[in-house]
């Protein structure tokens, strides 16, 4: 590739303003901390319905569907406040809000509310259950065992086939 001359070094500094992109010689270089300062202080901050991605305030999040606190009541804001997560949406995972709701209050860090047919996104109240950490773990194992089981007794069965096919 062939190397471009310019007449000076003005003409050189001239061309370089001009590059966008990754030829550009300010690229990968971060903004300063009062330039970002002025970036957030210019851009309105849309939250809930004035935001252009607002979907009535359920969303789902890693399988489970998250409720907005938002758009909870006021007395319900107040009561289940302490359930919210604090990332960025202030939302609650609606099998907890379920069970919480059944139970009238709110529930602690600690307790854990189970899918017991194991579907994320079934949040009827029969398919959910209470337990501390340790009951969740010890079920939560007892699933895996039972899980290991039947892939090994699959796997009994595939080799059993593949004999039985090259036999005959």
């Amino acid at each position: 590739m062939r190397r471009k001359k310019y007449c000076s070094k003005a003409c050189y500094h001239k061309h370089l303003e001009t590059l966008t992109g990754l030829k550009s010689r300010r690229f990968g270089v971060l903004h300063t901390t009062q330039a970002r300062a002025k970036i957030r202080a210019n851009r309105p901050r849309l939250v809930g319905p004035a935001c252009a991605s607002w979907k009535g305030g359920r969303f789902k999040s890693r399988g489970y569907w998250m409720i907005a606190l938002s758009t909870l009541s006021e007395a319900e804001q107040a009561q289940f406040k302490s359930m919210a997560n604090r990332s960025g949406h202030h939302a609650i995972p609606e099998h907890r809000l379920v069970m919480a709701r059944s139970l009238g209050r709110a529930l602690m860090p600690s307790e854990i509310v189970h899918h017991f047919n194991g579907v994320k996104d079934d949040n009827r109240l029969e398919n959910l259950e209470m337990h501390d950490n340790a009951t969740h773990k010890r079920d939560h194992q007892a699933i895996l065992r039972e899980l290991r089981a039947l892939r090994h007794e699959n796997e009994l069965l595939k080799l059993e086939l593949q004999r039985y096919r090259t036999a005959g």
